[in-house]
Parts: structure tokens; C-alpha cells; sequence
């Protein structure tokens, strides 16, 4: 296997070319579309990375005059100890390279040789995972640095990333991270989606992580319509809240068999009171009609009795007070006041909305929504 040929560039020790040649390849070697013109990539990568590093550890053993000679100082007496372990590491390297041409070799070295590497490659990747999320939490604690997208390119562009394993152990550490601190404007999530698609682990795991996180991820990363618009996710009828549905005519123009013998009678006053009742009824009607709550997966729509419509995020709820047969939703500048003994699914909005707060005797106590 030629390993320069297939990662399209000149054989050098520069490592830093060989990782760009690397990334360029994955765009058209996608693990998940080409599994194995990855594995091939990754294998040549690998082959590359290794030849260069040899390289390195070459010329500079050529360059040290006389390795052997005493240390006069501390200082050199380190740095001879890092080029016998740089030498070390190269003959157990050559040792590998020569044990895979050699398919009749069967001595016990082999495996022994082979756990140490692997041994020693997984330490560096957990090291490295490590030193990622330490600069993730330093950068997202430097509140003048917080959101600073500049910032955020520079350590989501990070090598580590590039591998799998360390990727997906990244992730989760990410997710346990944000889900307790998540105080990012959207411009920020949408990089950090961008680079580690976290959408898709959140939603296949929404219970473990907390709604307010959830929401906050989900409307800065997803194009989730906030207003009244046909983009809305769709809803179905248990997730609307509003007063049984009525006949009309039966509601409206309903009358006492009282007033029907009246009017038969002659009573001229019946008339002018039935007419009066009847236009009440066309108003409360009405208003009963528009009333209602359509709640979706990340938002809700609250429509007043004369129909004006306001559309809400369920992370803007500050607290939810039941008392006696009234619910009271209070948002950021408004207060939603709720008949429950009158509407349907009540059971189903106190249940949705629980999970943003804490149960306080008849009150759901909501944590503060993210300033953004």
C-alpha cells in the first residue's frame, strides 16, 4: 500500500501537511457513506503519520553529534533520555512493520509488542480527549471569551476530533457538560452542531438530558418556527388545550320551554330579552371558540378569546400555579390564566410543563430561562 499515493500528496515528515491531505480525504471517504475507502484512508493516514515520526526521530539522531557522551548537565541528561525512548519507540515501530510482512512469524514478541503500542496509543487518545474538554470548560468559564466565535473555530478544529473513537467519547462529555451550563447564544451551537452533530444524540436520548437544555439546543441548531407559521410542527388534538367543542345553534339560540309559553301568551317583553340573550351568547361563544392552547414540541401557541394569537417557547415559563380549579402559566410579560375544570387536557399541559421545574406543592417552580 502506497500510503502517499492514496492521501494524494508528495512523502514528507511535515505532519501537518499529512493531517490536511487527511481531512481532505475524509470529505470524500464519510465513514458512514464509505466504510471502506475510509478504513483505507485512515490505514494510510496512519502509515504516513508513523513514516514521518520515523523520519523526524531519524534526522535527529543523525544531527547529535555523539549520543553516548556523558551529561554534563541535568537538562541533557533529559534530553538523551528522550532520544533513547524516541529510539526505543522507533525499533518497536520497525518491529511492527516487519512482523506484518512477515505472515509466517509466529513468536510470542509479536502480541506482546502489539498490546504495549495499542497500550500506549489509547493513553495518548485519552490524554488528548482530556485536553480537549479542559480547554472546552476553561473557554466556556472566560466569561469574555464565552461567546467568541473565533474561539470556538479554533478548539472545535482540533485534530482530536478527527477520530472517531475520541470524537464520540467527546460528545458525551460535552452533552454532560452543556446540559448543566448552557448559557451559549445561537451562533455558538450552531458551530458546535456543525462540527459534532450533537442534535442527533439528543434527540434519540431527550428523557436523559433536561427539557430546558433539550429546547435551548434544539431552537438555536434546527430551523424550528417560533411564530405562527404553516412550518409549525404538526400537533394533534390531545395536545390542545380548549373548552369541549358545542352545537352552535344549540348554544346560541337554546330556549327555556318557560319562554316559549310566554311568547305563545302574548308577553311582548320575551322577545327583546330572548333576542338580548341570544346576542350575549353569540359573544361568549365566540370567545370561547378562539380560546385555546396548541402546544408543540418546543413552543406553544396561546390564543386569547378574541383570537389574537401569542407564540411562546416553553424555556420563557417562569412558574406554573395551580389553585383550586385555576392554572396560571407566568411567562416573562404575561400571565395566562387557565379554567381547569372547563377545558380538555389540562392533565396533559401540567404534564409537559413539569418537566421544565420543580414541584412546589401546587406550584411547578421553573429555573430562570437562558439569557441569550
Amino acid at each position: 500500500m502506497n500510503c502517499w499515493a492514496i492521501l494524494g500528496i508528495e512523502r514528507t515528515s511535515d505532519t501537518t501537511l499529512i493531517r490536511k491531505a487527511y481531512k481532505q480525504k475524509l470529505l470524500v471517504h464519510h465513514p458512514e457513506d464509505d466504510p471502506a475507502g475510509y478504513q483505507t484512508v485512515r490505514a494510510a493516514y496512519t502509515a504516513a503519520m508513523n513514516e514521518a515520526k520515523r523520519a523526524a526521530r531519524s534526522a535527529h539522531a543523525n544531527n547529535d553529534a555523539n549520543p553516548y557522551a556523558p551529561a554534563d548537565t541535568e537538562a541533557e541528561t533529559a534530553e538523551d533520555a528522550d532520544v533513547g525512548a524516541d529510539r526505543l519507540s522507533d525499533f518497536i515501530n520497525r518491529l511492527e512493520d516487519a512482523s506484518e510482512q512477515d505472515e509466517a512469524y509466529e513468536g510470542e514478541a509479536r502480541p506482546v509488542v502489539q498490546r504495549r503500542y495499542f497500550a500506549a496509543e489509547t493513553q495518548d487518545k485519552i490524554q488528548a480527549v482530556n485536553d480537549f474538554m479542559t480547554r472546552l470548560m476553561r473557554l466556556y468559564n472566560d466569561h469574555n471569551q464565552r461567546n467568541d466565535l473565533e474561539a470556538w473555530k479554533e478548539l472545535l478544529n482540533d485534530d482530536v476530533l478527527w477520530d472517531l473513537q475520541s470524537k464520540s467519547v467527546i460528545k458525551d462529555r460535552m452533552l454532560q457538560f452543556f446540559s448543566q451550563q448552557h448559557n451559549l447564544n445561537d451562533d455558538i451551537w450552531k458551530l458546535i452542531e456543525a462540527h459534532t452533530a450533537l442534535f442527533d444524540t439528543i434527540t434519540k436520548n431527550s428523557n436523559k438530558y433536561p427539557a430546558r437544555f433539550v429546547d435551548t439546543y434544539a431552537l438555536a441548531t434546527q430551523k424550528i418556527a417560533v411564530s405562527g407559521s404553516r412550518k409549525q410542527d404538526a400537533v394533534s388534538k390531545s395536545t390542545i388545550i380548549k373548552t369541549p367543542d358545542v352545537s352552535w345553534w344549540k348554544y346560541c339560540f337554546y330556549m327555556p320551554i318557560s319562554w316559549i309559553i310566554l311568547a305563545i301568551i302574548g308577553s311582548f317583553i320575551v322577545i327583546p330579552i330572548y333576542l338580548l340573550t341570544v346576542f350575549i351568547r353569540i359573544v361568549l361563544f365566540v370567545k370561547m371558540r378562539n380560546w385555546k392552547i396548541i402546544m408543540r414540541e418546543y413552543t406553544f401557541t396561546y390564543s386569547n378569546s378574541w383570537g389574537i394569537r401569542s407564540h411562546f417557547k416553553y424555556i420563557d415559563i417562569l412558574k406554573v400555579v395551580q389553585k383550586h380549579n385555576i392554572v396560571i402559566v407566568y411567562l416573562k410579560r404575561k400571565r395566562i390564566r387557565i379554567k381547569a375544570d372547563r377545558v380538555e387536557h389540562i392533565n396533559y399541559l401540567l404534564a409537559k410543563m413539569s418537566r421544565y421545574g420543580t414541584t412546589d406543592g401546587n406550584a411547578i417552580n421553573m429555573r430562570e430561562s437562558v439569557s441569550r
